[in-house]
Protein backbone atom coordinates (compact mmCIF):
# COMPACT_ATOMS: atom_id res chain seq x y z
CA UNK A 1 0.00 0.00 0.00
CA UNK A 2 1.34 3.33 -0.62
CA UNK A 3 0.96 6.34 1.36
CA UNK A 4 2.20 9.31 -0.76
CA UNK A 5 0.58 9.41 -4.25
CA UNK A 6 2.13 11.33 -7.14
CA UNK A 7 -0.33 11.79 -9.55
CA UNK A 8 1.65 14.85 -11.33
CA UNK A 9 0.75 12.94 -14.62
CA UNK A 10 -2.89 14.14 -15.17
CA UNK A 11 -2.93 15.63 -18.54
CA UNK A 12 -4.14 18.59 -19.49
CA UNK A 13 -3.61 21.46 -22.18
CA UNK A 14 -4.98 24.34 -19.86
CA UNK A 15 -2.87 26.72 -17.73
CA UNK A 16 -1.41 25.44 -14.80
CA UNK A 17 -3.28 27.54 -12.68
CA UNK A 18 -6.83 25.71 -13.37
CA UNK A 19 -7.50 22.18 -12.12
CA UNK A 20 -6.84 18.98 -13.94
CA UNK A 21 -8.50 15.95 -14.07
CA UNK A 22 -7.96 12.15 -14.54
CA UNK A 23 -11.23 10.27 -15.24
CA UNK A 24 -11.56 6.27 -14.52
CA UNK A 25 -14.65 3.79 -15.15
CA UNK A 26 -16.18 1.24 -13.04
CA UNK A 27 -13.03 -1.34 -13.35
CA UNK A 28 -10.54 1.14 -13.01
CA UNK A 29 -11.66 2.14 -9.34
CA UNK A 30 -12.52 0.28 -6.04
CA UNK A 31 -14.65 1.46 -2.77
CA UNK A 32 -14.23 0.99 0.63
CA UNK A 33 -14.92 2.81 3.72
CA UNK A 34 -12.12 4.59 4.61
CA UNK A 35 -10.07 4.05 0.97
CA UNK A 36 -10.42 4.38 -2.28
CA UNK A 37 -8.37 2.54 -5.07
CA UNK A 38 -7.39 3.76 -8.21
CA UNK A 39 -5.55 1.62 -10.92
CA UNK A 40 -1.84 2.42 -11.58
CA UNK A 41 -2.03 4.97 -8.49
CA UNK A 42 -2.61 2.75 -5.80
CA UNK A 43 -4.89 2.38 -2.44
CA UNK A 44 -5.78 6.23 -0.70
CA UNK A 45 -6.69 7.40 2.33
CA UNK A 46 -9.71 9.86 2.19
CA UNK A 47 -12.13 11.61 3.80
CA UNK A 48 -15.64 11.74 2.85
CA UNK A 49 -18.03 14.45 2.93
CA UNK A 50 -21.11 12.65 2.46
CA UNK A 51 -22.16 9.34 1.86
CA UNK A 52 -22.49 7.96 -1.81
CA UNK A 53 -26.28 7.37 -2.69
CA UNK A 54 -25.84 4.51 -4.75
CA UNK A 55 -22.77 2.75 -6.32
CA UNK A 56 -20.33 4.92 -8.03
CA UNK A 57 -19.87 4.16 -12.11
CA UNK A 58 -16.91 6.37 -12.30
CA UNK A 59 -14.64 8.93 -10.50
CA UNK A 60 -12.49 11.72 -11.76
CA UNK A 61 -9.44 13.01 -9.62
CA UNK A 62 -9.19 16.73 -9.45
CA UNK A 63 -6.30 18.83 -8.73
CA UNK A 64 -6.72 22.41 -8.87
CA UNK A 65 -4.02 25.50 -8.99
CA UNK A 66 -3.42 24.89 -4.78
CA UNK A 67 -2.16 21.42 -5.46
CA UNK A 68 -4.86 19.74 -3.51
CA UNK A 69 -6.46 16.78 -4.94
CA UNK A 70 -10.01 15.66 -5.11
CA UNK A 71 -12.19 13.00 -6.09
CA UNK A 72 -15.44 13.12 -7.61
CA UNK A 73 -17.96 10.06 -8.24
CA UNK A 74 -20.72 9.89 -10.68
CA UNK A 75 -23.25 7.79 -9.16
CA UNK A 76 -27.38 7.25 -10.22
CA UNK A 77 -29.80 8.42 -7.66
CA UNK A 78 -33.68 8.14 -8.22
CA UNK A 79 -35.08 11.86 -7.77
CA UNK A 80 -37.24 12.04 -4.64
CA UNK A 81 -40.70 12.47 -4.89
CA UNK A 82 -42.15 15.08 -3.23
CA UNK A 83 -46.27 15.20 -1.84
CA UNK A 84 -48.65 16.92 -3.86
CA UNK A 85 -50.01 20.37 -2.36
CA UNK A 86 -52.04 23.18 -3.27
CA UNK A 87 -49.93 26.07 -2.20
CA UNK A 88 -48.16 27.67 -4.52
CA UNK A 89 -46.19 31.28 -4.69
CA UNK A 90 -44.62 33.19 -7.27
CA UNK A 91 -41.19 34.83 -6.75
CA UNK A 92 -39.88 38.01 -8.87
CA UNK A 93 -36.34 38.62 -7.97
CA UNK A 94 -34.74 41.87 -9.12
CA UNK A 95 -31.87 44.08 -7.72
CA UNK A 96 -33.32 46.66 -5.41
CA UNK A 97 -35.44 44.35 -3.70
CA UNK A 98 -34.24 40.67 -3.92
CA UNK A 99 -37.08 38.88 -4.19
CA UNK A 100 -40.81 39.55 -4.01
CA UNK A 101 -43.47 37.50 -3.59
CA UNK A 102 -46.49 36.62 -4.76
CA UNK A 103 -48.28 37.13 -2.01
CA UNK A 104 -46.79 40.77 -1.29
CA UNK A 105 -43.71 40.04 1.36
CA UNK A 106 -40.21 41.80 0.02
CA UNK A 107 -36.90 40.57 1.18
CA UNK A 108 -34.22 43.14 0.81
CA UNK A 109 -30.72 42.14 -1.07
CA UNK A 110 -28.26 41.11 1.35
CA UNK A 111 -25.47 44.03 1.97
CA UNK A 112 -22.27 41.73 2.75
CA UNK A 113 -19.76 44.00 1.87
CA UNK A 114 -21.05 47.18 3.97
CA UNK A 115 -21.03 44.91 7.23
CA UNK A 116 -17.18 44.37 6.59
CA UNK A 117 -15.73 47.90 5.68
CA UNK A 118 -14.30 49.44 8.51
CA UNK A 119 -15.09 53.18 8.69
Amino acid sequence: MREKVNLLNLRDSRVESQSKQLGLHACGFKVSQHKVYLAKIGKLKIVWSRELPATPSSVTVIKDAANRYFLSFLVEALPEVLPKTDNSVGIDLGIKTFATFSDGRKVDAPKPLKKRIKK
